[in-house]
């Protein structure tokens, strides 16, 4: 049996496929579920459910949130994008950005702060 590597979506999508699907003649056939000529491998192999959907990764980054410090939940978010292959790590990234992006933005307010309080005796003067 042969391998492909998971970054090379589409063979890796066509081998799953061909380990699936009993009977297909050409490579369309391959992409044909319930009468339907899907545009990818990929989205036959999400059709067929043969892959998971982005709801694991979604529990799993919504754990990370509540258990992990933020520098960890951006590695895990990369770490899933990298070797997981969600199917929309955009739609991930959007419903998660605010809690992976929360530590700058103390960090920028807490600075604002110390600005403001440095420069305050300069400014009543």
């Amino acid at each position: 049996m042969y391998t492909v590597n998971l970054k090379d979506i589409e063979k890796f999508h066509l081998r799953m496929l061909l380990l699936h699907v009993p009977g297909a003649k050409i490579f369309e056939e391959l992409r044909i579920v319930e009468g339907e000529l899907m545009p990818t491998f990929k989205e036959a192999c999400l059709k067929l459910g043969l892959l998971q959907n982005d709801e694991s990764f979604e529990n799993a980054l919504i754990e990370a949130t509540a258990l992990q410090m933020l520098s960890q939940l951006r590695v895990t978010f990369a770490t899933i994008c990298a070797y997981s292959n969600p199917t929309n790590s955009l739609a991930l990234w959007n419903s998660h950005k605010n809690s992976m992006m929360e530590d700058f933005y103390t960090r920028d307010l807490q600075w604002t702060r110390l600005n403001i309080w440095l420069c305050y005796p300069s400014i009543q003067s």
